[in-house]
């Protein structure tokens, strides 16, 4: 996601949207995401202000875990 840090509410419904897209979503048929969001499937480290952990059903792969481990380094909240 790109976009200001959204509250932990907003961040569930982008992950949903994001991960499970429906029909519509896939038609262009859906309403814009709302605020100022956009998905995107890349970004660069250096363009990450913000980081959002949700729970998932499984463990951090460890390209996750060194992912947050940098920003962490770098004093991204």
């Amino acid at each position: 996601m790109r976009g200001l840090k959204p509250d932990r509410e907003m961040a569930r419904y982008l992950v949903r949207r994001w991960t499970f897209p429906s029909v519509e979503d896939l038609l262009g048929l859906s309403p814009p995401l709302p605020g100022d969001w956009v998905i995107t499937t890349r970004e660069f480290r250096e363009d990450i202000d913000w980081v959002m952990v949700l729970p998932g059903e499984g463990e951090h792969t460890d390209a996750v875990g060194q992912l947050l481990r940098e920003l962490e380094a770098r004093g991204v909240v």
